[in-house]
């Protein structure tokens, strides 16, 4: 089904985001500070705490089964489109809710 590990984690990422509807995209960027690579998830900016601890048991989860990766969510009030290109390090759209 999958043809690698990272295929593997973009789908159980974007399964994740589905489940919550202030998650409006996922991209694939780096950390401009440290150059590493990351995940972000781009959401409302109203704060959820129920969603920041989900955020922070799915990254524990993962960690846990070896996936190298960051995950990182950010609030987003202007078109996904824009918010990207104002933000390069935020890189390619993996997912967006339609």
């Amino acid at each position: 089904m999958y043809k690698n590990l990272e295929d593997k984690l973009k789908f159980r990422l974007i399964e994740f985001a589905r489940k919550y509807d202030l998650i409006r995209a996922i991209t694939k960027g780096i950390n401009p500070e440290k150059g590493l690579g990351v995940y972000y998830f781009i959401v409302n900016p109203t704060y959820n705490k129920n969603l920041e601890d989900e955020i922070s048991n799915l990254k524990l989860k993962l960690s846990n089964e070896k996936y190298e990766y960051n995950l990182v969510d950010l609030p987003c009030s202007s078109k996904i489109s824009d918010y990207i290109l104002e933000n390069s390090f935020l890189g390619d759209i993996l997912w967006e809710r339609d």
